[in-house]
């Protein structure tokens, strides 16, 4: 029985394999491995295979992956990893519902509190796309009839950032990781105008900066905007404003934006914003993103520590629905 004839169609079998064992994988090893697979499929048959590597010849061999992939409901996308401002590559069903992709490892009620997380995350005002670990905490007492207890809920948060879902940063805030950027991408459409597009690539960008002007809608990835300092001499793409060396027609996007934030929000409310709870200041030392919603309910917690003020509740109503007009206003 003859051996079956080696051709160039083998370096995409053997490169899909790779990908089916991986899943996700930075640029740098997706283009590792396919050169590899050209390798080894040059080493055992009499194949005129380019072994360079090459954007253009990515960029093909990408497209040919992606052909096979079709019939199968499959995609290989990629995406800005914001956290570390590298390209990453995913091997994606784009069959269902993607939310539902977190079936199998957690019960309805644990994604139901992850939906709740996420949401708050896409909704924190001026763009900060975090939330504190007191707030996620919080959440618990949005999932109705209540079955997620603190406890379990810092459980999910550990096994969401052990997963991949979610990202906590040295300040313990949440945000958004790169699975759920790629997987969720769908989901997230939801929110429409929350998640904003990078000026330069026009994919979602959740960590980077903005520019300074009032009005102006210009956001990039950190990657995006080096790619932009050495094409231009350090003007805004969109109303052509001066950034200047130290970047300082630039503001952060995302997380880094957090204590930004809080500035605008004392001068836009007379510093009545920056009254916080000493307790909830010493465990986490940010504010709590939960109240973003005008509909979001007070958790027990919530309740004892206005009660121990001594009849300010109605004080902390107000509070929650300024930080939902601040919302609303930004969706606008």
């Amino acid at each position: 029985m003859g051996r079956e004839k080696v051709s160039s169609n083998d370096v995409h079998r053997l490169f899909l394999q790779a990908v089916l064992s991986r899943r996700m994988m930075p640029e740098k090893v997706a283009r590792t491995l396919w050169v590899k697979c050209k390798e080894a499929v040059a080493s055992v048959g009499d194949v005129n295979i380019d072994a360079g590597d090459t954007d253009d010849g990515w960029n093909a061999f990408i497209d040919k992956v992606q052909q096979a992939l079709n019939p199968l409901d499959l995609e290989f996308r990629n995406m800005i990893d914001d956290n570390s401002n590298t390209r990453v590559y995913a091997l994606l069903n784009r069959k269902g519902d993607d939310i539902a992709q977190l079936a199998s490892d957690y019960n309805p009620a644990e994604i139901a509190y992850f939906k709740a997380v996420v949401e708050q995350i896409i909704l924190s005002p001026k763009y900060v796309y975090s939330i504190s670990s007191l707030g996620a905490l919080r959440e618990t007492a949005s999932i109705k009839p209540s079955t997620i207890s603190k406890a379990h809920a810092e459980t999910l948060l550990t096994s969401f950032v052990a997963r991949g879902w979610l990202a906590k940063s040295a300040r313990g805030r949440y945000s958004l990781a790169v699975r759920s950027l790629l997987e969720l991408n769908n989901y997230l459409e939801k929110y429409g105008d929350e998640c904003v597009d990078c000026t330069i690539c026009h994919e979602k960008v959740y960590k980077g900066i903005m520019c300074a002007t009032p009005n102006c809608k210009t956001f990039l990835h950190k990657q995006c905007a080096d790619t932009l300092r050495r094409h231009r001499r350090g003007t805004c793409p969109t109303c052509q404003a001066a950034w200047g060396e130290g970047g300082a027609g630039m503001k952060p996007l995302g997380e880094e934006a957090y204590n930004g934030q809080k500035e605008v929000r004392r001068r836009l409310n007379g510093g009545d914003d920056d009254d916080e709870e000493e307790d909830e200041e010493e465990l986490d030392g940010t504010q709590d993103m939960s109240q973003t919603l005008p509909d979001s309910e007070p958790s027990q917690s919530q309740g004892r520590s206005q009660a121990k003020r001594g009849g300010r509740q109605s004080e902390g109503g107000k509070k929650g629905k300024k930080a939902g007009g601040r919302s609303k206003k930004r969706q606008e």
